[in-house]
């Protein structure tokens, strides 16, 4: 088998890219701040809609609402991950994103773009009027899968590798078939909710 071959990452390389990262940070950062100072407060009403009856065309739902989400927080969260990726690559898991990429691999952004493009994704959902709880919690959960899924196959080039990404596919593989089939149910549980009113039986 033939040996793995290393990027040669030498020290001026690394100073160079902690410093890109840490500049980036401060960016993304600052972006954050001024996008909450310029926003209002328009928000999208996230809501679950219970059946009233049995599961038949006709049925009448029960719309409940469960949390305002404001767009500006939203929109900014996305340069707010950015800007702590860029901290954390640039401090505490610095050796391990030199490691990485000696072995031609940037774990850290799979991990951190599974979580801003899935926010990215749920605020384009919004914008074209999907609002139902449950809905975005499987639109959520299938984004994730699928650049987590990227990830363990780019790892799998190099069985060595795959150890990284394994728990991220586990991770992805509960969400992706659990949150679709629990998210109904789940809310049922904790959230407000209002009495079930039986189907009337007068003709």
């Amino acid at each position: 088998m033939a040996s793995k071959q290393l990027l040669e990452i030498g020290t001026d390389k690394q100073s160079s890219l902690k410093r890109y990262n840490l500049i980036a940070g401060i960016f993304h950062a600052v972006q954050a701040i001024a996008i909450l100072i310029l926003s209002n407060g328009f928000s999208f009403p996230v809501h679950i809609n219970y059946l009233q009856g049995p599961p038949i065309p006709g049925t009448k739902f029960e719309q409940v609402a469960v949390f305002d989400f404001p767009v500006a927080l939203g929109v900014a969260s996305f340069s707010i991950l950015s800007a702590l990726a860029h901290f954390y690559v640039s401090g505490p898991g610095f050796t391990k994103y030199i490691d990485g990429l000696r072995n031609k691999r940037n774990y850290f952004r799979w991990i951190e773009y599974s979580i801003s493009s899935t926010l990215m994704i749920l605020l384009i959902s919004m914008l074209n009027s999907i609002w139902d709880v449950v809905a975005l919690m499987g639109i959520a959960a299938a984004n994730i899968s699928m650049i987590l899924f990227g990830c363990y196959k780019r790892s799998m080039k190099n069985q060595e590798q795959a150890l990284y990404c394994h728990s991220g596919l586990a991770a992805s593989q509960a969400s992706f078939l659990g949150l679709p089939c629990s998210g109904y149910w789940y809310p049922l549980e904790a959230l407000p909710t209002q009495p079930l009113r039986p189907l009337s039986t007068a003709s």
